[in-house]
């Protein structure tokens, strides 16, 4: 007996052709999402502690570098090279202080334009020290004011200032743990 290509025996239609179609689908779908993170986003390597709890040493976070034309947001967390230090290594901070923003570090609270910040990120009963007693602050154009969520162990714009706009290199976005899990920002 002479069978159609496809088909088993008693004229029963083959799955497999179907399968194929499907497995060939999925990884097509599959090349389409990578191709898509590699033109639109990048990942960087967090080795430090200062955004911690937020992000641990050893997750990865993907970096969206398409989409800051449309603007940047207090409480973002960016990825940039830090201005006044020659270094390739890109650090990890949160969008503090947007341009005109009068920012103010008072008995280890922040202050954004005379608002206390509700800073939920943050571990219980974090304080924000500075090397001056009142720290204050207005976010000059072009710049934005950032700190990190571990501020005992952070070096950010209280210490080198304003971060550049254009020193930004994107906003991250997810974060990937060594175990794969992730979150989004």
């Amino acid at each position: 007996m002479v069978r159609a290509q496809g088909q088993r025996r008693f004229g029963v239609p083959s799955l497999r052709p179907r399968l194929r179609r499907r497995w060939l689908a999925l990884a097509a779908t599959v090349a389409a999402v990578a191709a898509a993170v590699v033109v639109f986003a990048s990942p960087f390597f967090i080795s430090s502690i200062s955004m911690a709890s937020t992000i641990q040493p050893g997750e990865v976070v993907l970096v969206d570098r398409m989409s800051m034309p449309l603007g940047l947001q207090h409480g973002e967390v960016i990825v940039f090279y830090p201005p006044t230090i020659s270094s390739n290594v890109p650090f990890i901070k949160r969008i503090i202080g947007l341009p005109g923003d009068h920012i103010s570090i008072v008995d280890g609270l922040v202050y954004v334009n005379g608002t206390k910040l509700d800073e939920t990120y943050l571990a219980p009963n974090t304080l924000t020290t500075t090397n001056v007693d009142d720290f204050e602050l207005t976010v000059p154009a072009g710049t934005v004011f950032v700190l990190g969520d571990d501020r005992t162990n952070s070096w950010d714009s209280r210490d080198y200032g304003p971060v550049p706009d254009s020193s930004i290199i994107g906003r991250a976005w997810l974060v990937v743990s060594p175990s794969f899990s992730l979150s989004v920002l």
